[in-house]
């Protein structure tokens, strides 16, 4: 007996939903939710020829919608925590100001502090798109490093909390090709955390 046909994910024709694309929706909604690596990438080369919707462009859609880039291994999350002897607001501002972010980490960055815009951070090394951006709250991302596979991104989410001291910040990045977690984790405090707190002080 063959195993039972299940819908695609949830992720996926929710994506489709939304991009306006109801009768591939329909179409896919017999296929296999374990599709193999090829089948999924013809799948993203379809939706790569489609035009921009809502001002995000497919890969970063995928990204929002919970996929990446189909690894054939499962991608793996970041969690940290860091202290700034400054407000919310002001902290919110310096990572969301490229004037103040290219300042902080003394590498050049393009971007505008609007949801949908994209970004070049890190001299164009970390590419993406700002998918929710809650003022002096919440970032998320969609993030890709030129180092990893083309098309792979990540979702990074920043919540930032006021303390006694001024403020904590939460780092989530979930969707990282196993084989740079590592190099992700120490990256964040290197690069970015460590350097603005100094640039506030």
């Amino acid at each position: 007996m063959k195993n039972a046909i299940k819908p695609i994910d949830t992720p996926l024709r929710g994506l489709l939903k939304v991009s306006g694309i109801n009768s591939t929706a329909k179409q896919l909604s017999t296929t296999n939710d374990n599709l193999p690596v090829n089948r999924k990438r013809n799948i993203f080369t379809w939706l790569s020829k489609i035009k921009k919707s809502r001002g995000l462009n497919i890969a970063s859609m995928l990204a929002m919608a919970g996929l990446t880039a189909f690894q054939s291994c499962p991608p793996t999350t970041v969690h940290l925590e860091a202290d700034f002897k400054a407000s919310p607001a002001r902290v919110y501002e310096a990572f969301m100001d490229e004037k103040q972010f290219s300042a902080s980490t003394g590498k050049d960055a393009e971007f505008k502090n609007e949801e949908g815009a994209a970004f070049k951070r890190f001299n164009g090394a970390v590419t993406g798109r700002n998918i929710e951006l809650i003022p002096n709250n919440r970032i998320v991302l969609a993030w890709h490093s030129k180092a990893w596979p083309a098309s792979t991104y990540s979702i990074v989410r920043l919540e930032f909390t006021a303390t006694a001291s001024g403020t904590n910040v939460i780092l989530d990045q979930t969707g990282i090709p196993p084989e740079f977690t590592q190099l992700q984790k120490e990256n964040w405090p290197l690069r970015v955390f460590d350097p603005l707190a100094n640039y506030l002080k």
